[in-house]
């Protein structure tokens, strides 16, 4: 094997394993939302992703001044107000409906990326593009199932998580060719922790022990998710790695029917599958459209 597809590998195996754990931090919300408020949750996630992100930057010597010097102060505080906000919906949303029906309506958010490209970043999308888009709103469509009295309205707050994380990635988007990937790390944390902690007083409960120990295990799963990514497209290009992105659904699924006894219905496996293979097929057509 060559070194270039040795790293492409490494590359897919850490996309894979980021977005394998994005459920566990999932499910360890759900637990929390049986005893706090949503707001209180996300204060807890900011806090220790605070605390472990300026762990892993400042202790390998950098400059706290330097890394978080930026040069497009608005958009960064744009990009994480829409960060922080796709959190709290989403969170709210696993108070009242299963976790693998909420991460499969979120499973969207790439087709939003690929619709909103064109509006706020000027890139051209084809009718190839654009179908994917179509039909992979419509497998969101089977899964929410509006009109039907089905589904509890809950699952609304995913697909404005989803979209609100659109937007964030957007904005990451635009960024990423004069910032630095740890400044964006870190304050998109300490955002996010600021913004918590403006509700916090109206909403306070104090943790127990276990309450402590599930926002410190969010804390860790979201640090180790994050430095997976950025070493993933370290070694692999987006193109490539989209796809496994998917690898989500698989393990929501596994750990809902293990630990909450969930397991979405026939028509929830059928609109996410339409989502998946939606997403897979622009992250496919991507990749051709950066080779040709």
């Amino acid at each position: 094997m060559t070194a270039s597809r040795s790293r492409t590998l490494d590359g897919i195996l850490l996309m894979a394993t980021a977005f394998g754990i994005v459920p566990l931090m999932d499910a360890t919300a759900k637990m929390l939302t049986r005893g706090y408020d949503p707001l209180q949750i996300m204060w807890g996630r900011y806090l220790f992703q605070s605390l472990f992100m300026s762990i892993l930057v400042f202790g390998i010597g950098r400059k706290p001044l330097a890394v978080l010097r930026t040069r497009r102060p608005g958009l960064q505080a744009v990009r994480a107000f829409f960060g922080w906000s796709s959190n709290l919906p989403f969170i709210t949303a696993l108070i009242f409906i299963p976790l693998a029906d909420a991460i499969s309506v979120v499973l969207v958010g790439p087709l939003l990326v690929t619709a909103l490209s064109v509006p706020l970043l000027g890139e051209r999308v084809g009718v190839w593009r654009w179908s994917a888009v179509v039909i992979g709103m419509a497998g969101a469509l089977i899964i929410v199932r509006p009109g039907m009295g089905v589904m509890h309205w809950a699952i609304i707050l995913p697909l404005v998580s989803a979209f609100t994380f659109g937007l964030y990635q957007i904005f990451t988007r635009q960024l990423s060719g004069t910032e630095s990937t740890d400044s964006m790390l870190l304050l998109d944390s300490y955002a996010g922790l600021i913004l918590s902690l403006a509700a916090l007083p109206f909403v306070w409960k104090t943790p127990n022990l276990e309450g402590w120990g599930l926002m410190i295990l969010m804390g860790v799963i979201v640090t180790g998710m994050r430095v997976a990514l950025v070493y993933a497209f370290k070694f692999a290009p987006a193109s490539i790695l989209a796809p496994f992105a998917y690898v989500q659904i698989i393990s929501a699924t596994i750990i809902g029917l293990v630990v909450f006894g969930d397991f979405p219905d026939r028509w929830t496996i059928l609109g996410a599958a339409i989502v998946c293979l939606s997403g897979i097929f622009i992250a496919l057509r991507e990749r051709a459209r950066t080779r040709a």
